[in-house]
Parts: C-alpha cells; structure tokens; sequence
C-alpha cells in the first residue's frame, strides 16, 4: 500500500516545480505517489512535469482548465490512494526529512492530523523530536485563538480516514484551506503539532495560493471565509470566533493600508466592513482569548484606531 499522497496543484510554475519534485524524490521515505493537478497552465509547466514523471513512475499527471486551487487539490484528493495526505504548492518544497518523520509520529500517536514548521531554521531542525499532543477540543480552541495550530494547507499530513466526504469549496480560491481544515478538525480525534521543520515556504506572486499580491478582488472572499467558519463552529467554541475573525480581518487591513491610494479607493467600502468588525469586537477579544500575541494585537488596534495611525 502506498504511504503517502502528495498532492501539488500546479499553475505557471515553471521555475519552482522541477525544484518542488525533487524535494519529493529526494526523501528518505520512499513510499509515496506525486499527484501533480496541472490547472490550465500557460507556460511551461506540464512539459517539466511530464519530462520528470517519464522517470520516476510515482509521479502522476492530471490535467484540467483552468478552474483553481480548490479545484486542482480536490482532484488530487479524489485520485489518491496514499494511506495519508499532504498538500504541497508547486513553488514550495519538503525538507529530505519529512515523509520519514511524519511517518514515525503517526506510527507512535496515532494521530489523525500531524502539524509541522513551516519556517525552516536550525533551531527548529535540532528540536524535531518535540511534539505536542491536542485532544479534539483543544484542537479547535487552539486554531480558533490562533495559537500553535494554523489553517494552512502545507505543513501538514492527513490520515486518510478523516477526509472522507471533505473538499475544498470550489467557489472560494482565497482562505479555502482554513475553511478544509475547520472540517478536518471537526472530525479528528487527535491532532500533533511537530517541531519539527516540514515544509519550505516561497512567496511569489501570481501563484495559486494568491500569495504576495496587492489587495484585490480576491481579498473579498475572507468574508466567505468568516462566513463559512462561524456557521461550521460548534456552539460551545462559538465564543471564540470572533477571536479568529478579528485576527483575519485585522491582516486584511494590514494588507489594505499598504495598498496604493487607487487601490485603497477601489476597495474602501470593503476596508470599512472589516474596520467596523475590528471596532466592534476588539474589547471582546482582549478578554476572551487566551492567546498573548492576539492580545497584543488588540491592544495595538486599540492604539492605532485611538491615534489614527495609518500603520498597525
């Protein structure tokens, strides 16, 4: 049986996918397929992903128009036969590493959801035995208050078993892993979060995670996304979603203040849904979560509405 499917939507990534492959191959686990979900790529893509699967048979090639990320990670999920899943950006990369210490933790806590670094540095390196271990409850705390556990969809592997009747929404291509991981939680037993550095991130823009743009249309969905989060909480975690909404929606503002002024023109009545959200909520968050840092985030919005900075 195979261990491992990775799954790699791909668009426009020829300078990083032959990279982001040979992170794969080059693992000290060796048993795992590549599903590589070309999205209507217009350059040079699929010819590299091609020429690499010709030599190395667990590599799979799929192709559709262009449709999203969404779309392109739900393909790869509904073609995998890995025991457990992981989701890699073609401009990312794994350290040779990872396969074989995923592997080992899920072997020692049966776990249904495995959380590395994402940020590789030596000290995270030295430390990669360290684990933490979060019930189901503490898991969707955590994630609700920001703390430890983050929505992304790299840095992770699923058992399998877990993602049955889980995809991504198609309609969202902007905070749609958040949304998928919500889910995952929602079913999972037990979650570990590993010290241990998983997962190479590149910033570049036009990439299909949106990464590293300007504020835009897409930007929009984060309303979807809050939407989507608040329906799918259950009534006992209620309290902390406005915890996790504040933290996204104060990003939001972040990103449209360092916008240009055409830019701040355009998207000013979206600026206002989120700033009257922030205004509206921020003492509520102070108290309720148990986070330090988004704490120190409501107090430094507290600041910056009281002086009318431009800057958070």
């Amino acid at each position: 049986m195979i261990l491992f499917s990775i799954i790699v939507p791909v668009y426009n990534a020829e300078k990083y996918i032959e990279n982001t492959l040979h992170s794969v191959i080059n693992q000290d686990e060796s048993n795992f397929e590549v599903i590589a979900v070309n999205d209507g790529s217009t350059d040079n893509s699929l010819k590299i992903i091609k020429k690499i699967a010709r030599n190395d048979g667990r590599i799979k090639v799929y192709s559709q128009k262009n449709k999203g990320v969404s779309y392109a990670r739900n393909l790869g999920l509904d073609k995998a036969k890995g025991r457990y899943i992981l989701f890699l950006d073609s401009d990312d990369e794994l350290p040779p590493h990872t396969l074989s210490s995923y592997y080992r933790i899920f072997q020692m806590e049966n776990a249904d959801i495995i959380e590395g670094n994402i940020h590789i540095s030596e000290k995270q390196d030295k430390y990669r035995n360290k684990i933490k271990v979060f019930n189901h409850d503490k898991a969707i705390k955590y994630f609700l208050n920001c703390k430890t556990i983050s929505g992304y969809a790299g840095g992770k592997a699923y058992n399998k078993n877990i993602l049955k009747n889980i995809r991504f929404i198609s309609s969202i291509s902007y905070g749609e892993d958040g949304i998928f991981f919500l889910e995952t939680l929602l079913k999972s037993h037990k979650l570990v979060h590993a010290s241990f550095a998983c997962y190479k991130y590149t910033i570049r823009l036009n990439s299909l995670s949106g990464r590293g743009q300007d504020y835009n249309s897409h930007n929009l969905e984060v309303f979807k996304q809050s939407e989507n989060i608040q329906a799918s909480v259950p009534q006992k975690f209620k309290k902390y979603n406005k915890v996790f909404i504040f933290e996204l929606y104060k990003s939001e503002i972040e990103k449209f203040a360092d916008s240009t002024p055409k830019t701040q023109k355009e998207y000013y009545r979206s600026y206002k849904r989120l700033k009257s959200f922030c205004d509206k909520n921020v003492i509520g968050v102070l108290f309720t979560t148990f986070n330090l840092r988004v704490r120190k985030d409501a107090i430094g919005y507290l600041i910056w509405r009281i002086n009318g900075k431009n800057k958070l």
